[in-house]
């Protein structure tokens, strides 16, 4: 039931959320059959695969937290607390930053999968809803602005303000 997003470990389960449910579904590919269920207690709106760490991260939109379950759906550690209103999710291409979108806070949150803590945030005005990687900026497009916004996810890691353009 409910609209799902799905990520998957190119070696083993899917990870299929289920909006109406507020769960996260571990579902063998090859069968279709589901393997585990995980309820997250929120409403899961976003899912990606961490191939550097072979894990899957839920985004929860209601409580505003990101959960962690390792290649076979069992959860690893305490879900990181980010701000409700959570939305599309992308990893860097070097899996060093996870970029959760808020439309509802006008920002994008930054997650240092290294640490699993939170880092910075990042505003984005226009309650931003897509988010595609390139080899050196998050490309963001917002509901309310025409333009797009390209975050240098390379300077995350740098001391100062992250560098932000629009066009």
């Amino acid at each position: 039931n409910g609209h799902h997003e799905i990520a998957f470990d190119p070696d083993g389960l899917a990870a299929v959320t289920n909006r109406d449910s507020g769960s996260v579904a571990f579902v063998d590919p090859r069968t279709a059959a589901t393997q585990r269920r995980a309820a997250i207690g929120g409403v899961p709106i976003a899912v990606v695969f961490d191939a550097r760490e072979r894990s899957f991260v839920v985004a929860d939109a209601k409580g505003g937290a990101l959960h962690r379950f390792d290649h076979t759906g069992d959860a690893l550690g305490a879900p990181l607390p980010l701000e409700p209103g959570l939305g599309p999710m992308a990893l860097s291409p070097d899996g060093r930053w996870l970029l959760a979108l808020n439309p509802a806070a006008n920002k994008m949150h930054v997650v240092d999968m290294l640490r699993w803590s939170r880092g910075r945030d990042v505003a984005v005005a226009g309650r931003p809803f897509q988010i595609v990687m390139t080899s050196q900026y998050a490309d963001l497009r917002s509901l309310d602005r025409e333009d797009i916004t390209m975050v240098h996810w390379p300077s995350l890691g740098e001391g100062g303000d992250a560098r932000v353009q629009r066009f």
